[in-house]
């Protein structure tokens, strides 16, 4: 799988360096049949990005896609073409791949896949040559290849060769009369035996990787080019995200600067954050800008990797400026005020938003939107047709059962009415309700993780149990069934009660969760399901985006609080704890006003339904009355007068 794979990456530098920097987005797009068309074993499968293996012998496993249609289809995501590697993953197990133009083709063949990856990702973004030999010679001497040379003198490596992590120059790399780094230890040579690159591929490689990252800070919050606005009574907390290089053992260098003056060493803080006081920094405009520079032993030390990111402050009092729009960070991270809200100004013409590389509207795309509407409509539409007959049948069984005795029933009150019609008009609306919930719970469910499901289960059985608890309210209000009414009052009762301990748990966990004994019961319940559950936990990580609980796994993922084979989620740095509290305080205020809203709802529906149950009254039980008490006939006889 694409996961699967992607986190294999891990191991192998330089992605394992850089691997928090890169963006991926996987896109499907489902043809008739699996599998790809092969000219020379004479299959034809036509497909959506038309790739095919090749027509002979001697090329066949160069498997490769149109071009044209991999970009158009890779414009659904987000990221610029010039700073993209299409990665196509063919599902066909017949070995083959190719890499050219940024873009990468390889087959699924699964002993293969990892290393296949890289070796052709080398191809399309570090334009990396072959390191085996085509059985032919290149006349030219062709220029600026990064790691096959025409001559075994002045090539592209010598730094290596010269501190001796390179020996000399080898024949056959692409062509017979090239030269080549090493000799067969590169995943250029062989993909099958070796997941790593030489150090003149892993150079190539790391430029390339860090050339298309166009912020080494990002992802920016607030955007580039916007202009945040910071109350003089603020502080100005600029956070970066340099976690992956500053929290290991790599040499980084910072360095900040406030209107071109540094002050690096005055407020400059290990893990990449500035914070400064509003009032020392006075009314105004000020100009911040952050430096990283990467010093990796993968590139030799003339050539740095170096990327400067700026911060435009604007200090004021009083009023906030009108100029000011309110927004809140999405990412959780740099320019942060209270409840990470800011408030900024664009200070580029062309605005600060973030665009999509294309928006591609046309007939598959537009066929795409109606098969997901579809799945809406069946997967909705199946629940709540199933459920509305189910209401029905069984209406009309009650129907029959109850109808001799509705003229058995003595009049009511007008109040008592009203109070009917309420009833029945609350029981309709949740049973529509939780019709709609059950029908989005299940088409959401597919769709979900591990831990997804789970919440979409607990959905499920909560909107069952409401549908089932209406359906009788109903029934029992409809045909004044006195048994119906009393079972219904029980099951409300019960519900009462759940939503009062749930109301009463939400506000004892957000006074208490902070609380040392609760700290302690949390993270011994963590470490109980790393152990025991790891891949829900890691599933709980991806949700979350965080890792580890008291501390990131991005520092140590070994610890009792890391789970294992989780190696992409345990490089979140956020610690789970700290999102836990924050989500806490950020929603179960709302959260208990809600439930509290719950519980008197359902108060008032257990007193309804046993002031209803009690004011259903049968001529029959009256008139047994009498016999038994003849004294009561002159009281009686008006109420058996009422007909219903």
């Amino acid at each position: 799988s694409t996961q699967s794979t992607w986190g294999g990456q891990l191991t192998s530098e330089p992605y394992r360096r850089y691997f928090s920097l890169l963006n991926i987005f996987q896109l499907w797009f489902a043809d008739n049949q699996a599998g790809v068309s092969n000219p020379f074993r004479g299959i034809s499968k036509p497909n959506t990005m038309g790739c095919t293996y090749g027509s002979t012998e001697d090329n066949e496993r160069f498997l490769q896609c149109d071009e044209t249609k991999v970009k158009w289809i890779g414009s659904y995501a987000p990221p610029r073409e010039e700073h993209t590697v299409y990665v196509v993953l063919v599902n066909d197990n017949t070995y083959g791949g190719s890499g050219t133009a940024r873009v990468a083709v390889l087959s699924r063949k699964p002993d293969d896949m990892l290393g296949l990856l890289i070796h052709e990702i080398g191809h399309a973004d570090g334009r990396l040559l072959d390191e085996y030999d085509y059985k032919y010679n290149e006349p030219k001497q062709l220029p600026n290849l990064p790691n096959c040379h025409y001559s075994n003198n002045g090539v592209p490596w010598k730094y290596w060769i010269d501190t001796g992590v390179l020996s000399a120059p080898v024949e056959q790399c692409s062509y017979s009369n090239y030269y080549k780094p090493s000799n067969g230890k590169c995943l250029m040579f062989s993909n099958t035996e070796q997941n790593n690159y030489c150090a003149a591929c892993l150079e190539q490689m790391a430029l390339s990787i860090t050339k298309d990252i166009v912020d080494m800070t990002a992802p920016r919050c607030p955007l580039n080019l916007e202009r945040t606005y910071v109350e003089i009574t603020k502080s100005v907390t600029i956070i970066t995200n340099t976690d992956y290089l500053l929290n290991k053992d790599v040499s980084v260098s910072i360095m900040w600067k406030e209107n071109n003056v540094d002050i690096t060493r005055y407020f400059m803080k290990q893990n990449g954050t500035l914070s400064i006081p509003a009032m020392e920094l006075g009314l105004g405009n000020h100009t911040f800008e952050f430096t990283i520079i990467d010093q990796t032993p993968s590139v030799r030390p003339t050539t740095s990797i170096k990327r400067t990111s700026q911060y435009l402050i604007n200090v004021y009092q009083g009023p906030r400026p009108i100029s000011c729009v309110p927004k809140k960070c999405t990412f959780g991270r740099d320019v942060k005020l209270t409840e990470n809200e800011y408030c900024t100004s664009c200070e580029n013409p062309a605005g600060c938003d973030i665009q999509y590389a294309a928006v591609p509207i046309d007939l598959q795309g537009l066929g795409a939107v109606v098969q997901k509407l579809q799945d809406i409509i069946m997967s909705m539409g199946l629940i709540i047709g199933g459920g509305i007959l189910l209401f029905f049948c069984i209406f009309c069984c009650c129907g029959r059962i109850f109808l001799n005795r509705k003229r058995d029933i003595v009049r009511q009150p007008t109040i008592i009415k009203a109070m009917r019609t309420i009833m029945l008009a609350s029981s309709v609306l949740n049973m529509a309700i939780s019709l709609i919930l059950l029908g989005y719970s299940v088409f959401m469910y597919q769709q979900m993780d591990a831990f997804g499901k789970t919440l979409i289960i607990i959905l499920i059985c909560f909107a069952t149990a409401i549908y089932v608890i209406a359906f009788i309210g109903f029934v029992a209000t409809f045909y004044r069934s006195r048994v119906l009414m009393g079972l219904n009052g029980v099951l409300l009762l019960i519900l009462l009660l759940g939503a009062i301990a749930g109301t009463v748990f939400i506000k004892n966990f957000q006074q208490n969760v902070k609380t040392e004994k609760w700290k302690k019961t949390l993270g011994d319940n963590w470490v109980s399901l790393v152990e025991n559950h790891p891949q829900e936990i890691c599933s709980v990580q991806k949700a979350w985006k965080c890792s580890g609980f008291f501390s990131g796994c991005n520092l140590v993922s070994t610890g009792s609080y890391c789970p294992k084979d989780c190696e992409v989620q345990n490089r979140n740095v956020e610690p789970c704890y700290d999102f836990m509290t924050n989500y806490v305080q950020d929603y179960f205020g709302t959260a208990f006003w809600l439930g509290l809203a719950i519980c008197i709802f359902f108060f008032f529906a257990v007193i309804f339904d046993f002031l209803y149950c009690c004011s259903i009254r049968r001529k029959e039980k009256i008139v047994k009355a009498m016999h038994k008490a003849p004294g009561l006939e002159m009281h009686a006889s008006p109420l058996l007068n009422n007909s219903y």
